[in-house]
């Protein structure tokens, strides 16, 4: 199966149990994955470890009974999926910035809502505007089957809410779920001199196609297509004109994209039938942009010492315990030296969370017939520490030798920056659309640390990331 559908299938799954105790070996299992792949592969497509995932849409959920019910807290921290009142409280406020019952006061919205892949985010904006605009994100619609009901009236004025709610009564009527219901609306010319404005409401069918409440429904299917999504936080007529106009006269002339040639369309967010806010999808379309140069290439194996460590402070302790060996070793001044990193990547502190930092010595510097052994110990044997000394220095744990490359790699370069989360982000997401290749889950990915000509290092280094890889 192919990866997006496999972790959608997850997706899928901890929205229907959302409320229950969660296993992460039972979301594995429906998405046909291991559990150290789900982590990453869910990381990589969702932008969220999945752990956290699920603690935002249950903290979303919760937002929105606190916002629009009168149920007491605890009542609401327990019928969504809670243990206490107190990891509640606590969760609540780490995730919305402030306590449950504050929170229903506010005059602010916290949502997380659902995800879907196949409308996957496809553009993330340059750091600027994503911190004037963190709300806006730009999302390729998928064509979707819809039931689709026109409501035509003589004037413009709440069109849009007199629509829902006829379109409501009647899928109400009909038996339909409406708690799990998406409803999407759209304007439309009509060549009528008595009702001459249109709205047409659209409801994605199930997969078995079937139409909707009455003879008032007509089967279309919505073409879809490249949209930057916003959100009004309230529904009258003068607010969500201010919100198209945020995202159509701001965010627009300092993105990427330019406007589009499909439908604007507005998704209606609901609480037991009443509209609360309206996401709105202004169509866009991308402006030429130069493709990444990723390839793809095979490595030899090649021995490293490696030191790995584990926990919220492994990369500092990785790098101490690693520097300090060079130190010892005479080493720090060897130019020869390659400088690797590697981590679990999607992975959270808590649930073994680690960072790697190794180098490659030079075959000047283990010219001894015990470095020689033992780097050919640990071709044979990557996973095995080896307790031996180089000059009479020992290689104490948690230092070990390793092993890295042997066999195909995706590859792509890009400035020195952190994690590179980005770039694994970027690279994945290429990875698991890919029908060519997969991701090796035996062998490490890894990046070295390339020393650029100039004087500035930080920004003259470069990076090259390799993500293992096989052909499907």
């Amino acid at each position: 199966m192919k990866y997006i559908h496999c972790v959608q299938q997850a997706i899928d799954y901890i929205e229907d149990h959302l409320y229950e105790p969660l296993e992460l070996q039972q979301i594995a299992d429906r998405a046909f994955m291991s559990v150290p792949h789900l982590y990453r592969a869910f990381y990589s497509l969702t932008g969220h470890p999945i752990k956290e995932y699920i603690r935002k849409r249950r903290i979303s959920m919760s937002a929105m009974h606190l916002r629009h019910s009168d149920k007491l807290v605890w009542n609401i921290a327990f019928d969504c999926g809670f243990d206490s009142y107190q990891a509640f409280t606590k969760m609540f406020k780490k995730v919305a910035g402030m306590t449950p019952g504050a929170y229903r006061n506010a005059d602010l919205y916290y949502t997380f809502e659902a995800l879907n892949l196949f409308a996957d985010v496809s553009y993330v904006g340059e750091k600027e505007l994503f911190d004037r605009y963190p709300d806006v994100s730009v999302i390729r619609f998928p064509p979707l089957q819809t039931a689709v009901y026109r409501h035509r009236a003589s004037s413009p004025e709440g069109i849009e809410e007199e629509a829902y709610r006829i379109v409501f009564a009647k899928l109400e009527q009909a038996g339909w779920p409406m708690e799990r219901i998406r409803l999407f609306g759209s304007n439309v010319e009509l060549a009528s001199w008595e009702l001459p404005y249109g709205y047409d409401i659209m409801i994605p069918l199930p997969d078995t196609g079937a139409c909707a409440a009455s003879d008032d429904f007509h089967v279309a299917t919505f073409p879809g297509g490249l949209y930057a999504v916003g959100k009004s936080a309230e529904t009258s007529g003068p607010q969500i004109v201010a919100a198209w106009d945020r995202l159509l006269s701001e965010w627009l002339p300092r993105s990427a994209f330019e406007l589009g040639d499909h439908s604007y369309v507005e998704e209606f967010l609901t609480y037991q039938g009443r509209i609360t806010r309206l996401k709105l999808y202004l169509p866009v379309k991308r402006k030429p942009e130069p493709a990444a140069a990723l390839e793809t290439v095979t490595i030899d194996p090649f021995a490293v010492v490696a030191c790995r460590a584990y926990g919220p402070e492994a990369r500092k302790q990785a790098d101490h315990e690693l520097t300090s060996w060079l130190m010892r070793t005479g080493m720090t001044g060897t130019t020869e030296l390659r400088l690797f990193m590697s981590y679990s990547y999607g992975v959270e502190p808590e649930d073994g969370y680690w960072y790697e930092l190794s180098v490659s010595i030079p075959e000047n510097v283990h010219n001894s017939v015990w470095v020689s052994e033992s780097f050919a110990k640990a071709a044979l044997h990557p996973d095995r520490a080896c307790c031996a000394c180089v000059d009479g220095i020992s290689l104490d744990a948690p230092l070990r030798f390793h092993t890295l490359g042997g066999g195909l790699y995706a590859c792509l370069t890009a400035g020195a920056y952190g994690l590179m989360t980005g770039l694994l982000d970027k690279m994945h997401r290429w990875l698991y659309a890919n029908e060519t290749y997969a991701l090796d889950e035996n062998r490490q990915w890894f990046a070295e640390y390339v020393a650029g000509d100039g004087d500035d290092l930080e920004r003259s280094t470069s990076v090259r990331c390799y993500i293992p890889i096989i052909e499907q």
